[in-house]
């Protein structure tokens, strides 16, 4: 029996004048990120050392929760092969893609000024929707 495929709702970058360069970026790396100053690898850290990171970053309780119940919808929930729409600020759905590669962090990205916490993704199609559904958060699963 096949795996029932996830939707997913993901921003881009916050709605700035950075926008248009890192929806380029995200267009020609062909990846989804997440960031919130976190560089560290989420997957291979233990729950200890970021707790003891995001400290160092005077994160509260309740910002440490949500930043970590994130990173466990990007790294443990989404899978390969679930739909991700791609969009700007609160309404606008601009790409649908595909997820195609599991988690990976990239350290490198610091100098590129791109996402560390990334997946890669397929099939980009514009689709240029606006949604009746208001998104404030960075990542959503329908």
């Amino acid at each position: 029996m096949a795996q029932q495929q996830n939707i997913w709702y993901i921003k881009i970058y916050k709605n700035d004048k950075k926008f248009p360069i890192m929806e380029q970026k995200t267009l020609e790396k062909q990846s989804i990120g997440i960031g919130y100053n976190i560089r560290i690898d989420m997957k291979q850290s233990t729950s200890g050392g970021i707790n003891a990171y995001m400290d160092m970053l005077n994160k509260k309780p309740k910002q440490k929760k949500f930043i970590t119940n994130v990173f466990n919808n990007f790294i443990e929930e989404m899978k390969i092969g679930d739909t991700v729409y791609l969009c700007k600020g609160e309404y606008d759905i601009l790409y649908k893609a595909i997820i195609s590669s599991d988690y990976y962090f990239d350290s490198e990205e610091e100098h590129n000024n791109f996402w560390h916490h990334r997946r890669d993704i397929t099939n980009i199609e514009s689709c240029n929707i606006k949604s009746n559904k208001r998104r404030i958060q960075t990542l959503y699963k329908e």
